[in-house]
């Protein structure tokens, strides 16, 4: 008979909530740098598993940037994070205002992430859980680029 596992839950990482404020009006952006979009996926090269974080402009749709790693991990989301603000921040010296927009994951509900966007003006956006149309700007640019990589044999 197996054992049931039980899972502590850290009383310390509570998930922080945020409304959707992009409510799937994707076409209503006109400004560069407005919305952001971000998600992470994975990858598969040479039968091992790759983490890719990327955050894409709502308006003209080009990758601000990309990260990838061995792990799904705060580390890999942050780093994407903090070389975006870096790149828009010579294009657009202020901040405040940009929506950044994502899925629940955990990374995306942790309070580095929160208080990292908060310090620079950056307003957090989240679509309803489970609802990945919510956030298919990014979801599309993965499933393209999932489907370029499995068909072509492709490798990053």
């Amino acid at each position: 008979m197996r054992r049931k596992i039980k899972y502590k839950q850290n009383k310390e990482k509570r998930l922080l909530q945020y409304p959707d404020l992009i409510n799937r009006k994707f076409n209503d952006i006109k400004t560069r740098f407005s919305v952001l979009y971000t998600d992470v996926t994975y990858l598969i090269s040479k039968g091992e598993r790759y983490y890719q974080s990327t955050i894409i402009d709502g308006y003209t749709k080009e990758i601000v940037d990309v990260k990838w790693s061995k792990y799904n991990d705060n580390k890999l989301v942050m780093d994407n994070l903090n070389d975006a603000i870096n790149k828009i921040k010579l294009i657009k010296k202020d901040l405040n205002g940009i929506i950044i927009h994502s899925d629940h994951g955990y990374q995306y509900t942790s309070t580095i992430y929160h208080d990292k966007c908060l310090s620079n003006g950056i307003i957090i956006s989240m679509g309803k859980k489970y609802h990945c149309a919510d956030n298919i700007v990014i979801e599309s640019f993965h499933s393209l680029l999932k489907k370029a990589t499995i068909w072509n044999g492709n490798t990053f």
